[in-house]
C-alpha cells in the first residue's frame, strides 16, 4: 500500500475494501488475496498468479484482512490468524473478547521491528482496546491507546520518496481546479510547475510512479461558464526530469452530470514496479458495452490495448514482477470476476471460482 488515511474511532468498522494496490518491488513471487461473495457471506481465498494453488482461508460476512511486514494475516469470528505459505495453513495467534468486534491493524514502523499494531473493540464504543503484536513470537500485548485517532497511510499527493508533492485546489470564484507541483529544496518546498490556465484537474489524488519523476492525473478543458467537474476527462501526466505535461490518452471517462462523484473510481491508473509503464482501463464508447486496459510505455510513448472485449475492466493492476495484469470484469457475463494476463495481453485466465462475485483482491507477496 502505497496511502496513508486518518480513521476516526466511532462507528469505524474496518472491511478491508481498499481496491486494488499495486506493489512496487521486483520479485517473481505474484501472489494474490481476493474475496469471492455470495449470498451476503465473503469467501477469503490466497492464489498464485496462475490459480494453480487456489485456497479458500475463511467464510463469513466480517472478515478483515492485512498485509503488513511480509505477512498475511485476517480477522474473523473474533480470532486473529496468520496465513503461512509454507505450510499453506492458517494459525490461530490470538481468540478475542465478545467485545471486540472492531478490527484494524497497520505497521509500526517500515524498518522497524517486526510487528504491527492492533485494534480491536465494539463499534458503537469510543474506547476500543490497543495490542502490539510481535510476529517474532507471535504474542499479542495490551497496550494504552496510542492515538485518539487511527493512524493510517501516507498521502496520495506526496511522491513515495516525499520529496515532492501535488497539491489540488479551487482557483476562487470559479469551477476550475489547479494543481501545482512543488519540490523540496533545501529543506523546503518550492513550486516546479502549475497547471496551464485553460485546464482544470479532477479533484482526486494523483498517483505518484514509484521513482517519484512521475505523477498521473486527469484533466479537461477550462469553460469559465461551465461546471467543470463534470463532462469528459483525459489522462495525464507530468515528467520532473523533462518538465513537461504529457497527455496520455484523450477522454478516458466522463463524469455525468447528475452524478456526484468525483474520484477516479475503477479508472485509478497503476504504474509498473519500475516506472516504465502505466495501465487503466479503457472503454472507447463511454459504456462497459466494451473495453480494453490501456498499456503506456513511458519512454517510447506507445499505446497498447490490451485484452479487449465485451464488459468492464475494473482496476488493472501490476503484479510484484511486472509480468501480470490483474483486473476485475464482467466479460463472462456472470458477474464481475477476478482475471490475469500476462504483461503483453496473452496468457488470459480467470482466477476466482464460479459462484458469488469478486469485490476486491490485492497482490501479496512474502518474500
Amino acid at each position: 500500500m502505497r496511502r496513508r488515511f486518518l480513521f476516526p474511532l466511532v462507528g469505524l468498522i474496518i472491511t478491508m475494501c481498499f481496491g486494488f494496490a499495486g506493489v512496487g518491488a521486483m520479485t517473481n513471487n505474484d501472489n494474490l488475496i481476493f474475496y469471492q461473495e455470495k449470498n451476503g457471506q465473503k469467501t477469503l481465498y490466497f492464489s498464485d498468479a496462475e490459480g494453480s494453488n487456489l485456497k479458500p482461508l475463511a467464510t463469513g460476512k466480517d472478515i478483515a484482512v492485512f498485509a503488513i511486514n511480509r505477512h498475511l494475516i485476517f480477522f474473523h469470528e473474533r480470532q486473529l490468524f496468520e496465513y503461512q505459505p509454507g505450510s499453506q495453513e492458517s494459525k490461530i495467534l490470538h481468540k478475542f473478547n465478545q467485545d471486540e468486534d472492531l478490527f484494524y491493524a497497520f505497521s509500526t514502523a517500515p524498518a522497524g521491528p517486526d510487528q504491527a499494531l492492533v485494534v480491536a473493540g465494539n463499534a458503537y464504543s469510543s474506547f476500543p482496546h490497543w495490542y502490539i503484536l510481535d510476529f517474532s513470537d507471535n504474542s499479542l500485548r495490551k497496550i494504552d491507546p496510542p492515538f485518539t485517532t487511527l493512524p493510517g497511510r501516507k498521502p496520495e499527493f506526496y511522491s513515495p520518496d516525499e520529496n515532492t508533492e501535488a497539491t489540488i485546489k479551487k482557483v476562487s470564484f470559479s469551477y476550475r481546479f489547479e494543481i501545482t507541483i512543488r519540490e523540496k529544496t533545501a529543506g523546503k518546498f518550492k513550486t516546479v510547475w502549475t497547471l496551464p490556465k485553460d485546464m482544470s484537474v479532477l479533484p482526486a489524488p494523483p498517483v505518484w510512479a514509484p521513482n517519484s519523476r512521475m505523477v498521473a492525473f486527469y484533466c479537461t478543458e477550462f469553460q469559465k461558464k461551465d461546471n467543470n467537474v463534470r463532462g469528459p476527462y483525459s489522462l495525464y501526466l507530468y515528467n520532473l526530469d523533462t518538465k513537461s505535461l504529457i497527455l496520455v490518452r484523450e477522454r478516458i471517462f466522463s463524469i455525468a452530470n447528475y452524478s456526484s462523484n468525483v474520484g477516479m473510481g475503477e479508472f485509478k491508473p497503476d504504474w509498473s514496479g519500475d516506472s516504465n509503464n502505466l495501465i487503466v482501463q479503457y472503454q472507447p464508447f463511454g459504456l462497459p458495452t466494451e473495453s480494453s486496459i490501456l498499456s503506456y510505455e513511458v519512454q517510447s510513448g506507445r499505446k497498447t490495448y490490451l485484452g479487449n472485449s465485451k464488459g468492464d475492466k475494473q482496476y488493472p493492476t501490476w503484479s510484484p514482477s511486472n509480468r501480470r495484469i490483474l483486473f476485475l470484469s464482467s466479460r463472462d457475463g456472470d458477474g464481475i470476476q477476478l482475471f490475469v494476463m500476462d504483461a503483453d495481453g496473452t496468457g488470459l485466465k480467470r482466477l476466482s471460482p464460479a459462484g458469488g462475485v469478486t469485490n476486491w483482491a490485492e497482490w501479496m507477496r512474502f518474500d
